[in-house]
């Protein structure tokens, strides 16, 4: 087995429901494997196990993994049927014939295939499992039956639960997952001898005023209180010896997240042998009593950590001491690290979100203008000076697209063609004259300035950074030294990369509202000498203040905080935190007894999968709206109130949806509190025709939310004085200068004469490779229409794999150069044989991609040695761009 993805077969329910319904055999035979197999599972502890247990499982075709054993359910589409003679009136009061009417809704089909499995070529497929990001998506894996028993039973360490049992089923479906998540790589730990588990240790308890929802009589209300507070320091991190990042070669590494059977720890980097040496500590007890040679621990976790003890009933006398004891004698000593620590995408120039910068109520035209003025000086660059968009090109592009807009919403054809013209501008200059580069140019910065005005704005020293709650403090615990005292005060954080004394404005994904802004201080301790920090770890305290709550009830099992040094929004912060009591949820969840069986699985999975997450993000961010016009109009207490209130209650349903894959919330409806929010007095309504001409309540929403949400159907845009309406104006740019004698080229203009080349053009070349690209186009073309079923992350995935087998398909064949020049001129020229021109720009990149050299010999060879080109210099630099520091000179010039 490869240690990588795994292409899996990705199917509709309600296609299967259907064919089980008119007794249809269902195949994957002669199906399009392209759109097929259009999901992954991930390298993992998980795919390890199976590939032990079931060595047949994985298979490799054209250097690609793939299983057959294991099946991607998606359950999007209800069963429906076309009824000729049904007969319907329309809104003229006209009689119609024929309508399409609904057999078998997702909920009908999710239970039948949940409970009954389904057979494809003559193999019974049963339900498997789901983590918890499967279930919000409505997902489910199915593995072929005789497979699923064994395995299950490993993953549940031979913890029996019979058919109709009461149990925690929502905790354990999410449990006996965690080996599913994607690994990098594993490290050895023995339990038995080399883990150390002690009691979670907790801060003192305190009083704060608080905005505080909570539930009553299946309602939930927001009002600010006196509350008791006592934060847990330990939830979910763990401390692991420095000799095993050694070991494992990762000693710039500050920490490791660790998933095995029933545990999900984040081990940072310590110390710890040294520790115990210092303190002379030989052996060690845990905090059931046993003793431990203190020497050979590498790894020192809590009760947090380790979900099995909720299952103690099942072992022995139901003690937590049996529960660990039993779990260290069966499971495995190989653990999966899904990741460390590392830089971000963008170094230390990170972005902001439009959700901080449309929390904060009271940012002005003129501090957004000083806040985004390196990225409008950038855009300016871009557009003026085409030695900068080049390095760009060649650099940041590709970069930019496959982390931002584009390569989310599924559209990979911008993200290729920088490659492709970055290629012939090596070969010729010339290209930049041609309407298709000025195109894409204009296209990737209008993209990029399409990221700035939703908020995406990067600024310096601004970090993404995994949190670890009061280290020297656990580091006491381990040794029983831990007095309920703490070295940390109040929002001090500490991170190496930051001067002593620096000021943060703090945000934390998912954030909701100006209770989530929050304002620290970096402050350095000598006891942090016991820790293998790096730039991207901090430090932060949970002891004596309100931060898990005040950044969206974050924990340290590798949770990660926005920190924004910016002296404007530092003071901002300060703003918020005097003005805004932080959104605390207090409303109950339950581990509510299911009977473990089928029926009760589909139920809450169908819970699960009506996730409201993006709405209740995108509600608070109109509530937010109104809020900061109100204030700038200053309106009254109350309505302020009213409004800050309605924002807090959706940070706390934000809270409340993202616990839905480990706790039950029966007693909420996240549709009717939703309803309820915009039913608030100061949000307004226009009356307008909808699309059936129909009189419709259309919410008056800012005008950003045209960029940020794709349902506006019953929307009305008005300028609000919020940040993101202001950053619209901030962003408008100037045209790019006009050039003196600026030259305009033809594609075709730029290729060699065909005299220039060895041999004669073919024709049966020609028509091969039009039938491959013509096939390709055609699937491509197919993902947009209508019917198309799929969804957009399924539909990346088959055009990326229609371009992977058009490309090995085209390496198979051997045309000559001059083949391959006769179709460019096809593509770009007045001669059309074949209709290459339908597909030009799929020709072009699919040649580039398959016979690159060949394609590249097709381009005249000019006007190279007088482009300006910028290279990296540390000294008598041009541009600084974002932290790099840049010369423009002559390409003859360079050495």
């Amino acid at each position: 087995m490869k240690k990588e993805n795994t292409y899996i077969m990705n199917l509709e329910a309600c296609y299967i429901y259907k064919d089980m319904l008119e007794n249809k055999k269902i195949t994957y035979k002669n199906r399009d494997l392209a759109k097929l197999f259009s999901a992954t599972i991930p390298y993992s502890l998980e795919s390890i196990r199976v590939d032990k247990m079931f060595p047949e499982t994985f298979y490799t075709v054209n250097n690609k993994q793939y299983t057959k054993k294991i099946i991607n359910l998606t359950f999007d589409q209800n069963y429906s049927i076309w009824n000729a003679d049904a007969e319907w009136i329309d809104k003229e009061g006209d009689t119609k014939k024929g309508k399409r009417s609904i057999k078998a809704n997702k909920k009908k089909i999710r239970r039948y295939i949940y409970e009954n499995g389904f057979i494809m070529d003559d193999v019974k497929y049963v339900f498997y499992k789901r983590g918890a990001g499967k279930a919000k998506n409505g997902f489910a894996l199915y593995i072929q039956e005789d497979m699923r028993d064994k395995l299950i039973n490993r993953s549940r360490l031979g913890l029996i639960f019979e058919k109709d049992e009461l149990l925690d089923l929502t905790s354990l479906l999410a449990y006996e997952s965690l080996i599913s998540s994607g690994i990098d790589f594993t490290i050895e730990l023995d339990p038995k001898t080399e883990i150390l588990i002690i009691e979670d240790i907790y801060g003192e308890s305190f009083k704060s005023l608080a905005s505080v929802t909570k539930e009553e009589n299946k309602q939930i209300t927001t009002n600010n209180e006196i509350v008791d507070i006592q934060n847990c320091l330990t939830d979910g991190q763990g401390l692991l010896d420095e000799s095993l990042f050694e070991k494992y070669d990762k000693k710039d590494k500050g920490f490791m997240l660790l998933r095995s059977d029933f545990v999900k720890c984040c081990g940072f980097n310590t110390k710890l042998t040294k520790w115990f040496k210092e303190n002379g500590v030989e052996t060690i007890k845990d905090m059931y009593g046993n003793e431990y040679d203190a020497s050979k621990i590498k790894l020192v976790t809590t009760p947090n950590s380790l979900k099995i003890l909720k299952f103690a009933y099942k072992i022995g006398n139901g003690t937590k001491e049996e529960c660990f004891n039993y779990w260290k004698e069966n499971v495995d000593n190989i653990f999966g690290v899904v990741k460390c620590d590392k830089e971000g995408n963008y170094g230390s120039y990170n972005r902001t979100t439009y959700q901080l910068l449309n929390s904060i109520p009271n940012l002005t035209y003129d501090e957004l203008m000083t806040i985004t003025e390196l990225e409008r000086d950038y855009v300016m660059l871009l557009k003026n000076d085409f030695a900068v968009f080049r390095n760009y090109l060649g650099c940041d592009a590709k970069l930019s697209l496959k982390f931002e807009k584009h390569m989310e919403e599924g559209d990979i054809s911008l993200y290729e063609n920088t490659e492709l013209m970055n290629a012939l501008l090596l070969v010729n200059s010339d290209v930049q004259y041609t309407k298709r580069f000025k195109e894409m140019k204009s296209d990737l910065i209008s993209n990029y300035i399409s990221h700035l005005k939703e908020g995406k704005i990067r600024l310096k020293d601004t970090k993404y950074v995994t949190i670890m709650s009061n280290p020297y403090e656990m580091l006491l615990a381990c040794i029983g030294k831990y007095k309920g005292k703490s070295i940390m005060e109040g929002r001090e954080v500490f991170c190496e990369y930051y001067e002593d004394g620096q000021e943060f404005c703090v945000s934390r994904n998912p954030h909701i509202n100006s209770g989530n802004v929050m304002y620290s201080k970096n402050k350095d301790h000598t006891e942090y000498k016991w820790f293998n920090f790096t730039k991207n770890i901090m430090a932060v305290n949970f002891f004596d203040n309100d931060m898990p709550d005040r950044l969206q009830g974050e924990d340290t099992d590798s949770d990660t905080n926005l920190l924004v040094p910016h002296p404007i929004l530092v003071a901002k912060a300060k703003y918020c935190e005097e003005h805004f009591a932080t959104p605390i949820n207090r409303v109950e969840g339950s581990s509510k007894p299911r009977k473990n069986n089928m029926m009760e699985l589909q139920k809450l999975d169908i819970l699960l999968s009506n996730n409201y997450i993006g709405k209740i993000v995108n509600t608070s961010q109109i509530v937010n709206s109104y809020l900061n016009d109100a204030i700038s109009k200053g309106e009254s207490k109350d309505v302020i109130d009213e409004l800050y209130q309605a924002s807090s209650r959706l940070s706390s349903m934000s809270q409340i949806e993202i616990d839905k894959s480990k706790k039950v919330f029966d007693n909420i409806s996240m549709s009717k509190e939703l309803n309820r929010i915009k039913q608030i007095p100061y949000i307004r309504y226009k009356q307008e025709l909808d699309k059936y001409d129909q009189i419709a309540n259309k919410m008056i929403v800012p005008n950003f939310f045209n960029m940020i949400s794709d349902f506006s159907e019953y929307r009305v845009f008005e300028k609000f004085n919020t940040p993101l309406d202001i950053l619209q104006d901030v962003l408008a740019f100037k045209g790019a200068k006009r050039l003196k004698g600026e030259k305009h080229k033809e594609f075709i203009d730029l290729l060699v004469k065909a005299k220039t080349l060895d041999g004669k053009c073919s024709s049966e070349s020609a028509d091969a490779i039009f039938k491959i690209i013509e096939q390709c186009g055609k699937k491509i073309n197919g993902l947009k229409i209508r019917t198309c079923t799929l969804n957009d992350k399924a539909k990346k995935t088959v055009e990326k794999k229609s371009k992977h087998e058009a490309i090995k398909k085209l390496k198979e064949l051997i045309p000559n150069d001059p083949t391959i020049l006769n179709i460019l001129r096809q593509c770009f020229g007045d001669k059309n044989r074949l209709n290459f021109k339908k597909y030009s720009i799929l020709t072009l990149n699919l040649l580039f991609s398959s016979k690159k050299m060949q394609l590249l010999k097709c381009f005249k060879k000019e006007n190279m040695d007088l482009d300006e080109v910028l290279i990296k210099i540390k000294d008598n630099h041009d541009y600084e761009i974002f932290g790099d520091k840049f010369q423009k000179i002559i390409r003859k010039d360079i050495n």
